[in-house]
């Protein structure tokens, strides 16, 4: 993984938990990155799992209560800050 995606990531995590943007904001950027600017296959073992969590629940954030209490399938921004505080507290960032 280039170095430049793995900042940009880590990064993002920082600003999302200083609450220096907001959780939809999050969510785009961080699947725009994780999809499209890195290879999963190149994410470093010790990011590897951690990146991947928090990609499965950006991919499916609803800002819509109503949709997340309704279907199975979206999470809500609790489940998002959740998820990412407990991965900067692995990975120790």
């Amino acid at each position: 993984m280039g170095v430049k995606s793995i900042t940009e990531i880590l990064q993002l995590i920082e600003c999302y938990l200083q609450n220096n943007i907001d959780t939809k904001l999050f969510c785009k950027k961080y699947e725009q990155i994780y999809s499209f600017e890195i290879d999963e296959d190149d994410i470093e073992t010790k990011y590897r799992k951690s990146l991947h969590d928090i990609f499965e629940i950006v991919v499916r954030y609803s800002p819509f209560e109503d949709e997340v209490n309704k279907y199975d399938c979206y999470y809500g921004e609790n489940d998002v800050r959740g998820i990412v505080k407990r991965v900067a507290k692995e990975l120790e960032l």
